[in-house]
């Protein structure tokens, strides 16, 4: 217990953390204070998410890349069936999947006169790039990815313009 009381919140999330331990029944009321003080700490830890964006891309763009089939480990099985299969034809390499996580578009969490759909439509925004690149790694297409509620293709409007 000595680490914990070491530890310095920032101020968003030490308030939430101090409601909770006081009234742990406000979870299951989702009373209005509540709300307020888990939307100001949303606000802050994805702000803060935003500011370090650029640092933190090019190492997700590297995890992501490495879990491409190709980048995979070979196991021992895999290792003794390809060098029993020295005559027979190699197998055919998958096309190469291009994996890019593209800035935020927004410059913070916007929550002044927001409804709670509108705040989730913001988040679904931000995760959505990296959702996108997982999809594309597991084998789905672009074009058979199906987007979040409130999220649109500008391809299909203009796809829709040429009828």
């Amino acid at each position: 217990m000595e680490i914990e009381s070491q530890v310095i919140l920032p101020r968003e999330l030490d308030d939430l953390s101090s409601f909770i331990q006081e009234k742990p029944e406000s979870l299951a009321t989702a009373t209005a204070e509540l709300r307020a003080i888990a939307l100001r700490a949303t606000k802050f830890i994805f702000d803060l998410a935003l500011r370090s964006e650029p640092a933190s891309l090019p190492h997700i763009e590297n995890l992501l890349s490495s879990l491409k089939q190709s980048q995979a480990p070979q196991t021992r099985s895999q290792t003794r069936a390809n060098a029993k299969r020295k005559r027979s034809p190699s197998p055919v390499l998958e096309s190469p999947k291009k994996v890019t996580i593209k800035n935020t578009p927004l410059p913070s969490l916007f929550i002044e006169d927001m409804n709670e759909g509108q705040i989730w439509q913001q988040l679904d925004l931000r995760a959505a790039p990296l959702c996108s690149n997982l999809l594309l790694l597991e084998g789905e297409t672009e074009d058979d990815m199906e987007l979040p509620d409130g999220m649109y293709d500008d391809q299909e409007d203009e796809e829709g313009d040429e009828v």
